[in-house]
């Protein structure tokens, strides 16, 4: 909807990803939104967008089946009734179907980004853009091994005590940039362009994880860590981590043509991040190139097979 100044739109959606193998699929759902304004008679353009997802995936199918398709009978049953929990276990091969109905491993991530871009024309030849940006990915991942699975029978520290974790992480990134534009012809064979800018980017990461065995029962699944055996035994594990990087940015590029068959271009960018060694924060890029559409020249005209 809208008027001829200002114009917005908005969308929903939703989807459900079934994947061929089972225990393996994806459900998410989410919406966009969209304003463009343009003012100071028009030389003024100004674009938000806002987006949104939220996803929910079963990751637990979709591999191990390898060994199995090789190394056992196609014919033989995956159930057996005189072992614990109603499938056979093999210390060498994996069974599928124990796996997929014995296990868990699935994620739940909410992604969002706002973002925003605003043009003003200075002159037909010049304008300016100033664009930024801001990204929020966030997750947790949960994943369970009963304790008849052949995962936790198998476990050399709490044999039939189950397998438990959990993990989380969040990711923001910045970035913000700002350019002029100049392009021009002259005498109608002569095309210029030319881009001056600087941009500044900053990405934050930061994860957590936990897991413990050697549990009682099944009931409480990953949601009770701390009832595992293996946390006093000193077998449970935890880790965290928080990082952040910076990348600063001054560039230049420089595009020439004559006719639109000669082309060169020039381009310098002065870089300094955070992950640079420590004393080389700071580096120049440049580069040159050069180009020949020899499609355009005469004596190409009658070739064919350009």
């Amino acid at each position: 909807g809208g008027d001829d100044k200002t114009s917005y739109r908005a969308s929903l959606y939703f989807s459900n990803f079934e994947g061929i193998a089972k225990e393996n699929s994806r459900q998410q759902y989410g919406g966009s939104a969209n304003i463009t304004h343009k003012g100071f008679n028009d030389r003024l353009t100004t674009q938000v967008t806002f987006m949104t997802n939220h996803n929910s995936a079963n990751l637990l199918g979709g591999g191990n089946w390898e060994d199995a398709l090789f190394k056992e009978n196609p014919t033989q049953s995956p159930y057996d009734s005189t072992n614990s929990g109603g499938y056979w276990n093999d210390n060498q091969v994996e069974n599928v179907v124990s796996r997929l109905h014995q296990e868990t491993s699935k994620r739940d991530q909410q992604t969002s980004m706002a973002q925003f871009k605003s043009t003003l024309t200075i002159t037909k030849q010049l304008s300016a853009t100033v664009t930024g940006s801001s990204q929020r990915d966030q997750y947790v991942d949960n994943q369970y091994k009963m304790l008849d699975s052949r995962a936790s029978q198998n476990d050399g520290d709490n044999p039939g005590g189950g397998y438990a974790y959990k993990s989380s992480g969040l990711a923001n990134d910045y970035l913000m940039e700002t350019y002029l534009n100049y392009t021009n012809t002259f005498k109608e064979d002569h095309a210029l362009s030319a881009i001056l800018g600087y941009s500044y980017q900053y990405h934050e990461e930061e994860n957590f994880s936990a897991n413990n065995k050697g549990f009682s029962a099944d009931e409480t699944e990953e949601n009770d860590l701390g009832a595992g055996n293996a946390l006093g035994q000193g077998h449970a594990g935890m880790s965290s981590e928080k990082y952040t990087n910076t990348l600063i940015s001054f560039y230049g590029r420089l595009n020439y043509a004559y006719k639109d068959k000669y082309l060169v271009e020039a381009v310098l960018r002065h870089e300094g991040s955070t992950m640079f060694g420590e004393n080389n924060k700071w580096g120049n890029f440049p580069a040159v190139s050069a180009g020949w559409v020899l499609s355009k020249e005469a004596f190409m005209q009658n070739a064919v097979w350009v």
